[in-house]
């Protein structure tokens, strides 16, 4: 499989890439080959919120089976930190470049490809209610909810929850940034039964904070509103994970240790014994993939239509690819978050506007597009 940038952002980073390595017309693009064994992964945390109401949704999805086995698969020794019970998902280490080279977007690209998977069965079978939707966001002033599967994920879009939601939201967010390297060691948490204990770098206040993230906490129990705010939140996947990184880059498969500082090591071994697509399991994906793609883009052009007209905006020249796309091509849109994993895509409002992560990690996060080709030997008979 080739994957080429069509976006002049470097997809896990969002930093700007050179004109001549993503201009679509140019002479000069730059194709960049990978396999299934590019991308290893680890288990980790489920990064969605309600993982009870989410389990039940995937399970009911035929893409599970057919598609997860063989694209999220692969075997480790142990895991990376424990994982809060009952929950049990994928979660892939991005290979890593140069700062000025298009870097794999592991779990990017494969939360794209198996999103525009999920819309085109979600619409297949009428479970998506658009105008229940619409009712729903209009009564919270939200614009663009796309799939919430629980009220938690609506409170964390509105960034306003309960003192019960804020605890559960926060051990999962906490140990799925821990799971990528993205947490110094001195702020490990330990997980006993379930409950959290957080470290000294947490802090409850009154008072809104721009040192990391922050959210809006709602006491039940004093009707206070309280901001909750992590700091040391800069440190990126490299840092932590430069070891691993380092031996899978060239697409070596083996042992490669983890170090946390002087205090722990994790050991693992990675094996490449995936279970392979076939050629039906590609056409059926790029098939997916594309439709989702030209929904998207047909809201895009809404959108751009407007500014078009009103200041003299023109369609980005990737647009036309999407008529000469090849019947083992498709194109997949993804999204990346400030100092933050690449996080799986990003979608536009029912009016074209505002770009938002569908997993509401980044308030704004930019949009971006890759070009998949899928060739022989990507797939077996």
């Amino acid at each position: 499989m080739k994957i080429k940038l069509l976006t002049p952002v470097h997809i896990g980073t969002g930093y700007e890439i050179p004109f001549y390595e993503w201009k679509a017309d140019s002479s000069n693009n730059r194709w960049m080959r990978i396999n299934l064994l590019n991308l290893p992964c680890f288990p980790s945390d489920d990064v969605l919120r309600d993982f009870d109401k989410l389990k039940a949704w995937r399970e009911n999805l035929p893409w599970d089976d057919a598609l997860k086995s063989k694209i999220y698969e692969a075997k480790v020794s142990e895991r990376i930190c424990l994982p809060i019970q009952g929950t049990e998902i994928f979660r892939e280490c991005i290979k890593n470049q140069s700062t000025l080279q298009p870097i794999i977007p592991g779990s990017s690209l494969k939360g794209a490809i198996s999103t525009g998977y999920q819309y085109w069965e979600e619409e297949l079978n009428g479970r998506i209610d658009k105008e229940e939707l619409k009712a729903l966001a209009q009564r919270l002033k939200i614009s663009d909810i796309v799939f919430p599967q629980s009220a938690l994920r609506i409170d964390l879009a509105e960034r306003r929850m309960t003192k019960k939601q804020f605890l559960f939201t926060v051990a999962l967010d906490f140990q799925s940034d821990l799971a990528r390297g993205n947490i110094p060691e001195d702020l490990r948490r330990e997980f006993e039964n379930n409950h959290i204990i957080l470290s000294e770098e947490i802090s409850l206040s009154t008072e809104s904070s721009d040192r990391g993230r922050s959210w809006l906490i709602t006491d039940e129990d004093n009707y206070q509103t309280y901001y909750i705010s992590r700091g040391r939140n800069e440190l990126s996947i490299r840092t932590y994970f430069y070891q691993w990184v380092e031996c899978i880059a060239d697409g070596a498969i083996g042992t490669a240790t983890i170090s946390f500082g002087s205090e722990r090591e994790y050991s693992y071994e990675i094996a490449p014994q995936m279970c392979p697509l076939r050629k039906g399991d590609v056409e059926n994906l790029v098939k997916r993939c594309n439709h989702f793609a030209r929904e998207v883009i047909k809201a895009e052009k809404k959108h751009y239509s407007y500014y078009r007209k009103r200041y003299g905006v023109k369609l980005p020249e990737y647009y036309k690819i999407e008529r000469q796309l090849s019947e083992m091509e498709c194109l997949v849109r993804v999204g990346w978050g400030s100092n933050k994993n690449a996080v799986s895509f990003v979608m536009l409002d029912s009016r074209g506007r505002r770009p938002k992560s569908r997993w509401l990690l980044s308030d704004n996060t930019p949009p971006g597009w890759c070009l998949l080709k899928f060739e022989e030997g990507d797939w077996i008979e």
